[in-house]
């Protein structure tokens, strides 16, 4: 009757580890050359939103094309060309729309003075700005301008830009001869950047109404503003935007720190895909804060490299009253402090009751951490947390529908700094200084992988689930609570790889399948999971993997309804003791003590 029996236990096992790893994603809408097709992605969730971002309407372009050689301009001669320029622009305009191209060399141009708005080029509705060449050209200010607000911009905040194009070429800012002297002060939001007392925010292209937009193949340099391009303003005027291929590099890096956005979107059907980030020096660069910060419905940010930033991306529902469908994907952020934050809020005359953010997704980022710089800098402040998804502690609306799926967050150079600033420094920090029942509902945290995090590697006092189901699951935790300043919490709550503090009201949320290890010597983990608050609905912790010598695997509160764990003693991964018990399903029956001494062998480190 034995190997009855055990065939019996294997072929439940089996069936169990299949339907454990079978999950599937679907991918939302990609642009271009971008695959849409459904993948298989590992741990991914088994609940994800589908909402797909919709994907901005290209610009349409007249073919006529016009040389700014023809009215003046000279490359590499030293002499303003902001009127050749000008006139080039307004010419092709006037005839109803097409291309101003540039030949090979650098074009010098100034802040002009005359008009409502300081900038050097006014941009025109069905005009293409682009290089003539491969090798392109650059467009570069001239020294000592003072404040301004735009090197290109419309003529009137109001005046819509409709199908326009950047392609192929260089803007320079040429930041090291147009500095910054102070920093934000006297409650102004701007920093000031010339002679004049009254401080202005720069930009590289300013555009505040406007569809059918692309900028692509093209160089910002030398960036010392608060945005390199801000399109920015409401969900029906600013839609259709397009920035894609391009670079951002030696932005901020002089001696005042400042806030910076080096692409900021509000409005509707935006893409950011496959743009560089570079700060100027690196972790610890002023006036390098944040490189792109997004802002309402249908925003797909793809396949961008960040390098340097204090703040890799900011994924906002401020501005408007909902936002909508976004999906941040194949993202690379290196050496930052903290990679994503979530920041919104209730706006203004809507009902303080809808979520703020709805349908966010962010999934297949890489995220590698650098605090220790950011901290020697100034730049980030040693009560601040770092971590690689963040949520603003000061939110004070909900979110619906957020999916964070297999992320790989690395703390790569994170040394202790204080009690308070490592327990939140964290893979995935949910902490709300304000509004903490504000409920994060239909939340999908799952297959993120989470390495050396200086405290949890999940934490969180926020309301997790609500009306709809919810759960952490798939996830593997490495080397969490790291930093030996977390002793300074006597009760070693705060020593725990996911943790749940006592006063979030959780509702139908699980907790299930994670792996949690610990290699350090001595350990510094004292639980795997910590889950002290209460829990409504639907709840549960199980199936979880705590790999730590002196570990207790769970502390939770007795609503969670906690099921045993899988003991620490496993080593074997699903996918291999799945393949192995298949395999003895074909020993021959005539070798029943072979299949029962080899069965038993598998099944030991499992518990059963």
């Amino acid at each position: 009757m034995m190997p009855f029996k055990l065939l019996i236990i294997n072929i439940a096992l089996n069936l169990f580890f299949l339907n454990a790893t079978n999950a599937q994603t679907t991918e939302p809408a990609r642009a271009g050359d971008v695959s849409s097709r459904p993948i298989s992605s590992g741990k991914s969730p088994q609940r994800m939103s589908t909402a797909r971002p919709l994907l901005p309407a290209p610009p349409q372009i007249a073919k006529l094309s016009v040389v700014v050689t023809q009215f003046g301009a000279v490359p590499n001669d030293g002499t303003d060309d902001t009127v050749a320029i000008q006139t080039a622009i307004d010419t092709i305009a006037q005839k109803g729309g097409g291309s101003v191209m540039f030949p090979p060399g650098t074009y010098r141009i100034s802040i002009q003075r005359q008009g409502k708005h300081l900038q050097a080029l006014k941009l025109r509705s069905r005009v293409r700005l682009a290089a003539s060449t491969t090798k392109g050209a650059t467009l570069k200010l001239a020294d000592r301008q003072g404040n301004y607000e735009s090197l290109m911009g419309t003529a009137e905040y109001s005046t819509p830009l409709t199908d326009f194009v950047i392609a192929g070429l260089t803007i320079d800012s040429n930041g090291q001869h147009n500095p910054v002297l102070r920093g934000e002060s006297n409650g102004r939001n701007s920093p000031d950047f010339g002679d004049d007392q009254t401080a202005l925010p720069r930009a590289a292209v300013r555009v505040y109404t406007g569809k059918r937009i692309r900028i692509d193949r093209t160089r910002f340099t030398n960036q010392n503003a608060v945005w390199s391009v801000v399109v920015n303003g409401t969900l029906e005027g600013m839609t259709d935007v397009a920035i894609t291929n391009s670079r951002f590099d030696n932005v901020g890096g002089n001696a005042v720190d400042f806030d910076h956005s080096s692409i900021y979107t509000q409005g509707a059907r935006m893409l950011l895909d496959k743009n560089v980030f570079v700060s100027r020096s690196g972790p610890g660069t002023k006036g390098a804060r944040t490189a792109i910060e997004i802002h309402g419905n249908d925003q797909t940010v793809i396949g961008n490299t960040i390098t340097g930033y204090a703040n890799g991306i900011n994924v906002t529902g401020v501005g408007t009253p909902v936002s909508q469908r976004q999906l941040y994907q194949d993202n690379r952020l290196d050496d930052v402090n903290t990679g994503f934050t979530l920041w919104f809020g209730i706006h203004p005359g809507t009902n303080p009751a809808l979520p703020a953010l709805q349908n966010v997704t962010l999934r297949r980022n890489t995220v590698n951490i650098n605090s220790t710089n950011w901290l020697r800098s100034g730049v980030a402040g040693s009560q601040g947390p770092s971590a690689g998804i963040m949520l603003d502690p000061n939110s004070n609306a909900s979110i619906q529908d957020l999916t964070i799926a297999d992320n790989r967050i690395t703390f790569v150079n994170a040394q202790p700094v204080t009690y308070e600033h490592d327990r939140f420094s964290g893979g995935i920090v949910l902490w709300k200084y304000t509004h903490p029942n504000a409920p994060i509902d239909r939340l999908t945290i799952a297959g993120n992988r989470i390495v050396n995090a200086p405290g949890a590697g999940i934490w969180s006092n926020a309301a997790l689930g609500g009306a709809g189901s919810s759960s952490i699951a798939n996830n593997t935790i490495v080397n969490p609570a790291r930093s030996y300043r977390l002793a300074e919490d006597n009760s070693g709550a705060s020593r725990a790889a996911i943790y749940l503090q006592a006063n979030s009201k959780n509702r139908n949320l699980r907790i299930h399948n994670n792996t949690i290890v610990d290699t350090l010597e001595p350990t510094r983990l004292k639980y795997g999971i910590v889950a002290n608050s209460a829990c409504t609905g639907s709840c549960g912790i199980s199936q979880n993997i705590v790999k730590a010598s002196t570990s207790i695997p769970v502390r939770a509160n007795v609503s969670w309804g906690v099921r045993p764990l899988v003991p620490t003693r496993l080593s074997t991964s699903i996918d291999v003791r799945k393949i192995l018990l298949s395999s003895l399903l074909l020993l021959p029956i005539v070798k029943r003590p072979l299949y029962s001494i080899a069965l038993a062998l598998v099944l030991m480190p499992i518990g059963i």
